[in-house]
């Protein structure tokens, strides 16, 4: 990505920014201290301890060895010495299900634990561990006091096991890698793994890694084509992980294809990473955004595309105004230009 779309991105941060939808591109709101990644993973693990029952537990010794290790630090207070896959991949389903209410897409959580690998073990280990197969399942009971008891189990047949190949941990790590300079070893470190990743892994993780590294979007442009060829070949789209190549595209052209190849039950998945379009082609976004804003929909979806065409060209928001024949489309862009 160029330091001239980045320029632009900087000045339209006060326009971005909001709560639902933190700045993509921007590190200094999406990257939690070393410090407070740990501490915020301690205090979590210290509140469970009045309630936990007794250790989460694993199906094979390699797995207990890594739940011990796990354990001693957190009690200890202290960061590992060394990062290692295996017991990272077992710190994940640990901080994220042996808990009170287990909850697989906690985001404070999972902000944490991303915090914590890329600023010591590095991006390129956490590119590594996001698109790792975990090998165990995440099982256990409820125990009287309500309280999950943890184990980890060996997968049994057709059933996925463990990982961290949604989206969303992508998206957390996008901005660490972002603030990285591009021509560091650990940005090229990082670069690497993600190539290595994409040459076998599936479309939602190659998906995932084009999300995490928007100054690389042949990555995202060839993702797109691939979608674009299935799609005209009668497969329905992507998983709704897949439509992360819209983060990182630098291809008006090609985004305004993707927007209009999407159909109108599948358009509104894309709503995720609007902001991340104006991220990355700033005024050029708003011809696939209003492609996408004209597909029925949902109110959310809806009322996300629309700030992001009013932010990245106000004039294409009024022309779109006056011209659709989509009452729900006009009121809304109504609002927001008011």
């Amino acid at each position: 990505m160029s330091s001239e779309r980045l320029a632009w991105t900087r000045a339209q941060r006060k326009k971005l920014r909001g709560p639902l939808h933190p700045h993509p591109l921007d590190p200094k709101d999406r990257t939690p201290t070393l410090d407070a990644s740990w501490r915020t993973l301690v205090e979590w693990f210290r509140a469970g301890a009045r309630l936990r029952r007794r250790p989460a537990a694993g199906a094979m010794p390699a797995l207990r060895e890594s739940i011990a290790r796990v354990y001693a630090s957190f009690e200890s207070d202290a960061l590992p010495a060394s990062f290692d896959h295996a017991d990272e991949m077992a710190r994940a389903a640990i901080a994220l299900v042996d808990r009170e209410h287990p909850d697989l897409h906690d985001a404070r959580i999972q902000s944490a634990l991303v915090g914590l690998w890329a600023q010591t073990a590095g991006a390129a280990f956490t590119v590594e561990l996001l698109a790792r197969e975990s090998g165990f399942l995440t099982g256990g009971v409820y125990s009287p006091m309500t309280y999950f008891e943890l184990e980890l189990v060996l997968p049994s047949a057709g059933l996925r096991t463990f990982s961290l190949r949604d989206a969303s941990w992508w998206s957390t790590l996008r901005p660490y890698v972002v603030a990285l300079d591009p021509r560091s070893e650990a940005y090229v470190a990082a670069r690497a793994a993600a190539e290595t990743v994409r040459a076998t892994a599936d479309a939602a993780t190659r998906a995932g890694c084009a999300l995490a590294f928007p100054r690389e979007p042949e990555w995202a442009a060839a993702d797109a084509h691939e979608w674009l060829s299935r799609v005209q070949h009668g497969a329905l789209p992507w998983a709704p992980d897949s439509w992360a190549i819209l983060a990182s595209l630098d291809d008006a052209d090609l985004a305004q294809q993707l927007a209009e190849a999407a159909g109108p039950q599948w358009g509104h998945l894309a709503a995720g990473y609007a902001f991340d379009m104006v991220d990355v082609l700033g005024a050029r976004a708003a011809g696939p955004l209003a492609a996408l804003l004209e597909l029925p929909r949902g109110a959310p979806a809806r009322k996300t595309f629309v700030a992001a065409l009013v932010l990245a060209d106000p004039g294409a928001a009024r022309a779109l105004h006056d011209h659709t024949s989509n009452p729900a489309v006009r009121n809304s862009l109504a609002a927001a230009l008011a």
